[in-house]
């Protein structure tokens, strides 16, 4: 490793625990994270896995502007929350959502989208779970569309002509393996 201030070198060993880089450690944490998501956190209700992608040609934004990140994982619970309210009557509850920002592919080129975990139902404020196991899943991908291309609009990052551009494209924005 190289101190970007003193210029200064040292050897991290693969085992660190610390940069995210050995295999082993990595694995370590993951197994760690997933047993005290399982034992602490998670209600003991069905789950979902829900992996929402953005196209190619709007990643290059959340590359230099990283604070945009956060915004997505939150456009991604909002589409949870669009989705669920079409199977819910009122305001009789929310749904539940861990998501985990993932910056990279499988070839480990820059490939920003969400890991989410979702109960395939909503919570009331009184605790209790109300199962919706089939929601409108065909309409998770028009409702993460319109919150990705919102976000990049307020933000500036694109213009009308881009976002209107990119709506015509088959299969512009979506979540997957709902």
């Amino acid at each position: 490793m190289r101190c970007p201030e003193c210029k200064e070198e040292f050897f991290v060993a693969f085992s660190c625990r610390q940069r995210s880089c050995c295999p082993s450690c990595d694995q370590k944490r993951a197994l760690l994270l997933a047993h005290r998501l399982n034992e602490e956190v998670l209600a003991d209700v069905p789950h979902r896995q829900w992996v929402f992608t953005i196209p190619k040609r709007l990643r290059v934004y959340f590359r230099y502007d990283r604070k945009l990140l956060g915004k997505l994982c939150r456009a991604a619970y909002d589409t949870v929350c669009d989705v669920f309210r079409l199977e819910i009557e009122g305001d009789c509850g929310v749904p539940a959502m861990i998501g985990a920002v993932q910056t990279f592919g499988d070839l480990v080129h820059w490939h920003p989208h969400i890991h989410a975990i979702v109960p395939e139902g909503i919570f009331t404020d009184s605790g209790h779970f109300i199962a919706v196991p089939d929601v409108w899943k065909h309409r998770a991908e028009e409702f993460w569309r319109e919150r990705v291309f919102s976000l990049l609009l307020d933000t500036f990052k694109i213009d009308d002509k881009t976002a209107g551009n990119m709506r015509t494209w088959k299969h512009s924005l979506q979540p997957s393996r709902l």
